[in-house]
């Protein structure tokens, strides 16, 4: 498929090669056709400026030091002593000291049922993955949830 470029060459070529024709419609064909190939090219050099403008932001924040200003400041979650999450986040600590071993939410919530511990949910197995999922102490490993940096097993006694 030739380019409106190729097309607009040929015509002038062989306008020349049969010499001087002034054909009003012609011309005026031609430069309409020269004119559309002035818009797209131009709207093309817009789309790859806009482009580089964006790619140019994207290296910038991902080389700043600085986060983002639209990034919004990490709100730290309060504890509230008592809480569900709370209590499940203490009892997890004890049985995974118990254990010596990374446990999922399933084995954790049947040893919190052997020790007597009943959660008021719907769900206790998805509510104890979810707020071990988000607690900074645990992390979930291959092998289940166990202590994270902020509450590694060294400083949990084991």
């Amino acid at each position: 498929m030739k380019m409106e470029s190729e097309l607009v060459q040929h015509a002038v070529d062989q306008m020349v090669s049969e010499g001087p024709i002034y054909d009003d419609a012609r011309v005026d064909q031609l430069v309409d056709s020269l004119q559309r190939e002035l818009h797209a090219t131009c709207m093309r050099l817009e789309a790859i400026k806009d482009k580089k403008a964006r790619l140019e932001e994207a290296l910038k924040a991902l080389t700043s030091d600085n986060p983002p200003a639209t990034a919004q400041p990490r709100r730290r979650k309060k504890l509230h002593l008592n809480s569900t999450a709370h209590l499940i986040r203490g009892h997890t600590a004890d049985i995974l000291r118990e254990a010596g071993r990374p446990m999922s939410a399933t084995e954790i919530y049947r040893a919190m049922s052997e020790k007597g511990l009943l959660l008021s949910v719907n769900n206790p197995v998805k509510q104890i993955g979810r707020v071990l999922w988000g607690a900074s102490e645990f992390t979930h490993t291959e092998g289940g949830y166990w202590f994270g940096q902020l509450g590694s097993a060294e400083g949990h006694g084991i």
